[in-house]
């Protein structure tokens, strides 16, 4: 089997904001990314030259207010999106991962529009209400790569919103792919011993400053995140797993996203899958 040959560069690019009255023609537009290819050495010498690049793709619509010579302004409506180099893309890792990166790329272009779609008529009436100069109306989300081998691919999203309100909130989700697979890394089938991951976390947020913070049946809510009854937020790192609990999933808003780190070296026996040794 050919040795992988993978590099990640994560390229933020800004693009000038598209104006639009037609949705649907903005989502197709997107940047121009040009990479910077830029050679390094694996474990055994050889240059790695292929990228994953992110792009990043603006959608604005501007509307008038029946009534008033105000507007509307849906500032920041960005989306990501995952651009495999073309040889790496035809590579047999690339082609296994392929299928689940457009995938992620058509969900992140999807979640922008239905943003704008669903959410017009009530940003509408909370401007009218406020009755002031701006709206702060805004869906922005960030890509990062957190691991990258030829075991793991590893990204966590970071998805900004405001509907105008007293304040935005972040969505964090993380996104786990098999490389030698191409699949995604199922939380279910990755943890063997549940209960004892809720003790391993429950002891780490104990001996956090913010513990007194904690809502009082917040491991309630852990067990329903580790047992599937929601999603659970987590990234395969090189040393482990990190659970991130979003805003107001354990905790007020103003303690923000809390992650627990959980490294395989001291817990082994809580996993069914070795991403490590």
């Amino acid at each position: 089997m050919k040795k992988l040959l993978l590099i990640l560069s994560l390229i933020l690019l800004l693009s000038s904001c598209v104006k639009t009255a037609n949705v649907a023609d903005a989502a197709n537009n997107s940047a121009e990314v040009q990479p910077e290819l830029e050679a390094k050495k694996d474990s055994s010498g050889e240059d790695i030259i292929n990228m994953i690049t992110i792009e990043y793709n603006v959608l604005t619509d501007d509307e008038e207010i029946a009534g008033t010579d105000k507007k509307v302004l849906y500032q920041d409506v960005r989306y990501p999106s995952i651009k495999m180099d073309p040889e790496f893309k035809e590579t047999e890792t690339g082609k296994r991962l392929s299928p689940n990166i457009e995938l992620l790329n058509k969900k992140m272009n999807n979640d922008a529009i239905d943003f704008l779609n669903n959410n017009k008529d009530e940003v509408r009436q909370t401007f009218k209400e406020r009755g002031d100069d701006g709206g702060n109306y805004a869906h922005s989300e960030d890509l990062y790569i957190e691991r990258c081998d030829d075991r793991v691919l590893s990204i966590t999203s970071n998805c900004y919103e405001d509907l105008m309100g007293a304040h935005g909130s972040t969505t964090i989700t993380g996104y786990n792919y098999d490389v030698k697979t191409g699949k995604e890394i199922k939380f279910a089938t990755l943890i063997k011993d549940k209960s004892k991951m809720k003790d391993v976390i429950v002891d780490y947020l104990m001996k956090q400053d913010y513990k007194d913070d904690l809502f009082d049946e917040y491991q309630d809510t852990i067990n329903d995140l580790l047992n599937g009854k929601y999603p659970i937020c987590y990234i395969i790192t090189l040393e482990g797993i990190t659970i991130t609990f979003n805003q107001y999933d354990i905790a007020p808003y103003a303690i923000g996203a809390i992650s627990v780190p959980v490294s395989y070296a001291n817990n082994a026996d809580l996993f069914s899958v070795d991403y490590w040794s």
